[in-house]
């Protein structure tokens, strides 16, 4: 077994109605890049540049890379396309589940007192 194969593979977020959504264990960095773009935005302001980072831009992008398949589909039964703008489209509670899911996967895990104490040495 490689490296790689630890980081790969799905589990499935269920919903009412027998929908779900499979999202991937967890993203690569090219996708969490993608999303970070989101965050990197840059105005002009009165002359001075000012970060104006688009944190919803960046949470549609993270949902959007962990998705692997779904069975959700539009008004006629048509199973929509994994794509940004059916990301867009799904209601907020569903959207929310998702980031939740999304976000605890792919976030650094907290260091215990123990382990910060022993980085700083």
């Amino acid at each position: 077994m490689g490296f790689l194969s630890a980081y790969t593979g799905t589990y499935r977020v269920e919903f009412d109605g027998g929908y779900w959504v499979d999202l991937k264990k967890y993203i690569t960095q090219g996708g969490q890049e993608q999303a970070e773009k989101a965050l990197m935005k840059m105005v002009t302001v009165a002359g001075s540049p000012e970060a104006r980072p688009d944190v919803a831009s960046y949470r549609k992008h993270m949902v959007f890379a962990s998705i692997d398949q779904w069975n959700l589909d539009d008004e006629d039964g048509q199973i929509l396309p994994i794509s940004m703008q059916s990301v867009q489209r799904l209601p907020i509670p569903v959207f929310n589940e998702l980031w939740q899911q999304v976000s605890e996967r792919n976030s650094t895990p907290e260091r215990s007192s123990e382990e910060q104490i022993d980085f700083r040495e």
